[in-house]
């Protein structure tokens, strides 16, 4: 079965794709006076600035809404990456692909570990962030390591599904950015369901919203445990299910296409 010889076979080419994710962050903050340190800075601002904000909108206490938004950002930054940059991992290496008959999900691993590099200094920062306004971390932290074991699954068939389709079908990669700007306001992130804002959306207006969002479940699975709570069986019955789903549409979607995608590069 080709898609089972590629994945493993890339699976075992850990020098391979863990060289292209490094050289790929070292390749976006090349040139820049403080380098991969304006991923701390850049996300810090962007949290806590949102977090103040949105906290002076509900009524909330900051030192509450900040680590709230902070600990969310984390885990939508990596799906948001991973979703929109997924259906160009093929693309944007069109020439090692034309060049050597290489694995492709060699570069899916490589995205993946690149996204996962950058969460873990995001959820650092968030870490630091929320400690100078008092969080302190609690037992249910260590619930992270299978919630990022899910994350993971999950991102990597996605993005070998979202990979072999968008290099067929390029219109794929605009209609998922568009739709991903569109989810970020329909999640969890930054407002919450007990929003002061929310009254005149009806009853349990945003919580119905919430719960049919099924990207509400996966920042969950990072935000609760962070947060010193355990995510709910629902959330681990539904990010297990979404990222069993997605495998196999990868695997299946590499099967079908994966010879002759060098036909569309």
């Amino acid at each position: 079965m080709y898609a089972l010889q590629d994945f493993f076979g890339a699976a075992r080419d850990l020098r391979a794709w863990s060289y292209l994710a490094a050289k790929q962050i070292q390749f976006d903050y090349r040139r820049n006076l403080l380098g991969s340190a304006w991923i701390v800075i850049g996300f810090a601002i962007t949290t806590g600035g949102i977090g103040w904000l949105i906290a002076q909108l509900q009524g909330r206490d900051i030192a509450v809404h900040i680590p709230y938004v902070a600990f969310g950002f984390v885990a939508w930054n990596f799906i948001l990456s991973a979703v929109t940059e997924g259906s160009h991992a093929l693309t944007r290496n069109r020439g090692l692909l034309l060049q050597a008959p290489m694995e492709r999900s060699v570069f899916v691993f490589s995205l993946v570990l690149k996204k996962l590099f950058l969460l873990v200094i995001q959820l650092a920062t968030a870490m630091a962030l929320a400690a100078a306004l008092g969080w302190r971390p609690s037992m249910t932290l260590f619930m992270l390591l299978p919630g990022l074991l899910v994350l993971t699954l999950t991102a990597v068939g996605t993005v070998t599904f979202l990979s072999v389709i968008g290099t067929v079908l390029r219109d794929v990669a605009e209609l998922i950015s568009a739709g991903m700007r569109l989810t970020f306001f329909f999640t969890p992130i930054i407002w919450t369901v007990e929003a002061r804002f929310a009254q005149d959306a009806g009853p349990n207006g945003l919580e119905l919203v919430a719960r049919l969002n099924p990207f509400t479940y996966f920042v969950e699975l990072i935000r609760a445990p962070a947060l010193g709570t355990m995510p709910g069986m629902e959330t681990w019955i539904v990010t297990i299910g979404i990222g069993l789903l997605m495998l196999l549409l990868g695997l299946a979607a590499l099967q079908w296409l994966g010879r002759r995608l060098v036909f569309w590069l």
